[in-house]
């Protein structure tokens, strides 16, 4: 497994994140808008067994635990 660390790049992703959930009324919280952000940046999939935090951003690719 991978440590993937923030850069200014997953910020500037997560601030997009960010305003188009909130453009669409849909709350996100800050934690989930930069883990997103860093998997997005390193082209990476989310492992989770919190999928209903993160389905809402269509451009994660998502992986489940069971």
């Amino acid at each position: 497994m991978t440590l993937l660390h923030t850069t200014e790049e997953a910020m500037e992703i997560g601030g997009r994140i960010y305003s188009d959930m909130k453009a669409k009324g849909k709350s996100i919280d800050i934690r989930d808008v930069l883990i997103a952000a860093i998997t997005l940046q390193n082209g990476a999939s989310l492992l989770t067994r919190n999928r209903e935090h993160f389905e809402r951003m269509e451009e994660l690719v998502l992986v489940s635990i069971k």
